[in-house]
């Protein structure tokens, strides 16, 4: 399977996942301090957003591996394990490998999470990038 473009200019290493939704065939991750390098689409330059919305189209599938912390301090981690979403409808679009390493506020965990879908798109509050 190959990797989607985008594992090239998305920067997950100071984001934060905010909330997750998995409906039919989609993947909506909203994340907290999420950036893109320059060259992807039509961004110039590393771009910070705040807040946004990944939005995962046509996912066949999804596996995290979630490692929570041991404690607050966020040194060490309890033994992780997997979630696997299934029942995902099948596609004949071309689709892609996507990885995304976020932290969790709420969980208080890391998650690792691999993603098989043919498009994703980052959307702002009120537009799409």
């Amino acid at each position: 399977m190959q990797e989607h473009e985008s594992g090239l200019y998305f920067d997950f290493n100071k984001a934060f996942l905010e909330q997750l939704e998995i409906l039919n065939s989609s993947i909506r991750v909203r994340l907290r301090d999420f950036a893109v390098l320059g060259g992807y689409a039509d961004i110039d330059r590393y771009t910070l957003y705040p807040e946004c919305t990944m939005v995962y189209e046509n996912v066949t599938y999804s596996k995290r591996v979630i490692s929570e912390y041991k404690d607050r301090n966020r040194q060490s981690f309890k033994k992780p394990y997997q979630i696997i979403d299934t029942d995902f409808p099948s596609t004949h679009q071309t689709s892609y490998l996507h990885f995304l390493d976020v932290v969790s506020d709420k969980m208080n965990a890391y998650t690792s999470w691999e993603i098989i879908a043919s498009t994703v798109r980052i959307e702002l509050p009120n537009q799409v990038v």
